[in-house]
């Protein structure tokens, strides 16, 4: 490929591999998605809960504080004419009826608050492709670097979906996966019209698209770029896409919230050294802060603008 530098090592590893291919090696089916990480108790629940003990506390002790007046002959209220000292006495005379109103309203509210902000959130969302890829197994074991297949990513907004002639690279000799066989390279033949025993292209088949199903998408308003994240933010896949080396079916790994994001820019350090792509902002930003650790909202990375258009 053109815009992919092999190394002489690089092709001296392709070679041994061609003559001695690794052995088929059996693999037990785990399923077909991959179990849910264990994420712990949301922040809001972990709020409500904190919210209705502290309810509870103040029911018990008010309550407590009653009794002990009452056994005293003390009087529990004192009661005046008052809007304020009226709403204290329909507390007082209804205290079971508050509660149960009170925590009722924020259990409404805190699931309330949890369905609206997960509106268009889809993590861990992972739809079956229609063929099944491996990262693991090209990322992981066999340390394809991710902008061999998604080349884009250097260069454009979009990472872009690798075509099935990149796929024909290595699988024109490579016919057999180490999991499925042939079974899933067979459907690569197929869209590409290719015979894998003459290892030649069928002349005047109409070749067909892999339908892949998208999974990061972000919405129209948004605008991210990953060429200036990869090539001048020097950000890593695995930062955005979690460790997609060893997903054997890929999921949507972040949330990819404007929440989520801005935590990013406003921790994550600005990447200069060996970085020539803002030399002379650099060189200003490196003058003003002096001394401080250079954030990348420092740049305007929360700027409304940035992002929105």
């Amino acid at each position: 490929m053109p815009s992919y530098y092999f190394e002489d090592a690089d092709y001296e590893a392709v070679y041994a591999y061609l003559k001695n291919p690794p052995v088929k090696v059996e693999v037990l089916d785990t399923g077909d998605l991959l179990a849910a990480e264990d994420e712990g108790i949301k922040t809001s629940t972990q709020l409500m809960f904190i919210g209705l003990f502290l309810l509870l506390l103040v029911y018990l002790l008010t309550s407590l504080k009653n009794k002990l007046k009452a056994s005293l002959k003390q009087e529990t209220e004192t009661i005046s004419e008052t809007l304020f000292n009226q709403f204290n006495l329909f507390i007082s005379n209804n205290r079971n009826v508050v509660f149960v109103v009170v925590a009722s309203f924020i259990v409404v509210v805190k699931f309330s608050f949890d369905t609206l902000s997960g509106v268009g959130v889809y993590t861990k969302y992972q739809p079956e492709q229609p063929i099944a890829f491996s990262h693991k197994v090209h990322a992981g074991e066999n340390g394809v670097d991710c902008n061999y297949c998604h080349t884009s990513a250097r260069k454009s907004k979009h990472s872009g979906i690798p075509s099935a002639n990149v796929c024909m690279n290595c699988h024109t000799y490579i016919n057999e996966g180490t999991i499925t066989g042939t079974t899933e390279i067979s459907k690569i033949y197929e869209a590409v019209g290719f015979d894998p025993d003459s290892k030649t292209y069928i002349e005047g088949y109409e070749q067909q698209p892999i339908k892949w199903v998208r999974i990061h998408n972000l919405p129209d308003l948004s605008y991210f770029n990953h060429s200036q994240h990869v090539v001048a933010g020097k950000v890593e896949c695995q930062t955005c896409h979690g460790p997609i080396e060893e997903m054997d079916v890929v999921y949507q790994h972040a949330e990819l919230t404007m929440g989520w994001c801005i935590d990013c820019h406003r921790t994550t350090e600005v990447a200069m050294e060996g970085n020539e792509y803002y030399t002379e902002l650099h060189a200003q930003l490196k003058e003003k802060y002096k001394g401080q650790k250079i954030t990348v909202d420092k740049i305007g990375g929360i700027e409304c603008g940035k992002c929105h258009y």
